[in-house]
């Protein structure tokens, strides 16, 4: 009993917002005319009365007509649906298997300015799901956490054409399939005192994306 007051109570909140602006606007249409058919049928004739008095009656009475028939069409048929898919929305990343991301090696460049690679794979358990947001967090003993973001997106190879530009699958943009893994290769460029920061040892870097429903995928390595 309470989980059918819980359902027409949230049908309510939906379909009331509005209603009565709504109400207000449709008056013309959805009132006036129920009234002079319902009149109509009676034997009845509506004629606008001369009044002024006479007159607001009149457009009261439309726009709770209009408002009856609006207010029930959203909570008998939009209503229902709204909260199906709302419900449906919130249950879907639960029943899909996450994503599974492997840190498979780390590299470092030194120099004055140095460069950090991290090579990945990543397989995916479920339904078809693009991966945006990809940060590489590193802290250290003497380094506090630095999040660090891809200085380009992250391809599934690390193949350049003769112009130097990377091709293949921009894991960023292209949906990766059901059961489907892809390697990919994370680059950052370390300039001032992040040379000297990032490349010393002990440091724990943590490789995050996230998925099409916005759940985070986390590799972790440590140097």
């Amino acid at each position: 009993m309470c989980g059918k007051r819980q359902y027409i109570w949230e049908c309510i909140k939906f379909a009331w917002p509005g209603s009565i602006s709504l109400a207000n606007a449709w008056a013309p249409f959805l009132g006036a005319a129920p009234i002079w058919l319902a009149l109509w049928l009676m034997g009845f004739e509506m004629t606008v009365p001369d009044q002024l008095p006479g007159q607001i009656l009149v457009g009261l009475f439309c726009i709770v007509a209009a408002w009856l028939i609006l207010f029930s069409v959203r909570i008998l048929f939009c209503a229902p649906y709204a909260l199906l898919l709302a419900a449906q929305k919130r249950l879907l990343p639960y029943e899909l298997d996450i994503a599974q991301l492997e840190i498979l090696e780390f590299r470092c460049e030194h120099g004055e300015i140095g460069k950090i690679f991290l090579d990945f794979r990543i397989k995916n358990h479920g339904k078809p799901t693009t991966l945006k947001n990809w940060e590489l967090s590193a802290t250290g003993p003497n380094l506090s956490a630095h999040c660090l973001k891809p200085e380009r997106p992250i391809f599934n190879n690390k193949t350049q054409n003769r112009d130097g530009i990377f091709i293949g699958e921009n894991l960023t943009e292209d949906p990766l399939q059901p059961y489907a893994e892809k390697s990919g290769q994370f680059i950052y460029t370390c300039q001032g005192q992040q040379t000297e920061q990032f490349f010393q040892p002990g440091l724990s870097f943590e490789l995050t994306v996230e998925d099409i429903f916005e759940r985070k995928i986390i590799a972790r390595h440590c140097t």
